[in-house]
């Protein structure tokens, strides 16, 4: 049996860095988010992200500690951005669920990817995300209240990313509630937000405008 650091023959490079992060083996530095704790490897992590780098290597109370503390994250989208660093691969984030509260993996993606200047795992995120919003939100008339009003909640959540690229997830949404206009405007939820967020409104008429002149 493999030890952390050895690399048998049948096992890829990135499914042994995977295992080195799973195993405190060899540990030099703790990443800590809301309670939640990996053992790291300082090496890797500094060659993979320079804000790990800095902080570890700068006049920071991290690099006498070694411990690295991300509570304003969430501790699942610190352990996908792990894994990615670790392995290089993005993990599979593919969901068939139509309720958005299922997309909290492709939207840490996404959102740490910008913050940790991370472009691969950034990128996967808003390509997830915007897949995503165009299959399911087709699934509308079928969505228990429930989720409908998920769906909504989540619209009005991402409307407020300030993130580079958010625009293009945000045009991917605008296009995919054009299929389902008719149905979605009726839901009094919808009417809010459409009433509270100016931008959305304006995305949403300019669109509903644009689809009126095209037939």
């Amino acid at each position: 049996m493999a030890t952390a650091g050895q690399i048998t023959n049948a096992e890829s490079l990135g499914e042994a860095q995977h295992r080195l992060l799973r195993s405190p083996d060899h540990s030099d530095l703790t990443v800590v988010c809301k309670g939640r704790i990996w053992k790291c490897q300082r090496a890797i992590l500094t060659q993979r992200c320079k804000f790990i780098k800095a902080a570890c290597g700068g006049p920071f109370k991290e690099a006498e500690t070694q411990t690295i503390k991300l509570d304003d994250d969430r501790p699942d989208g610190v352990n996908v951005m792990l894994l990615y660093l670790y392995t290089l691969e993005v993990p599979d984030l593919s969901n068939k669920d139509v309720s958005p509260h299922e997309f909290t993996g492709e939207e840490q993606c996404f959102v740490l990817g910008d913050k940790y200047n991370l472009p691969i795992l950034k990128e996967h995120g808003q390509s997830q995300l915007l897949q995503n919003v165009r299959d399911n939100l087709a699934l509308w008339s079928t969505c228990s209240d429930q989720i409908k009003l998920n769906w909504i909640n989540w619209l009005s959540r991402m409307w407020r990313w300030e993130q580079g690229g958010s625009e293009k997830i945000r045009g991917g949404a605008i296009e995919a509630l054009m299929k389902i206009s008719v149905s979605i405007i009726e839901h009094e939820a919808f009417q809010k937000l459409l009433k509270d967020n100016e931008d959305f409104n304006m995305a949403f008429l300019r669109a509903l405008a644009k689809k009126a002149t095209s037939k």
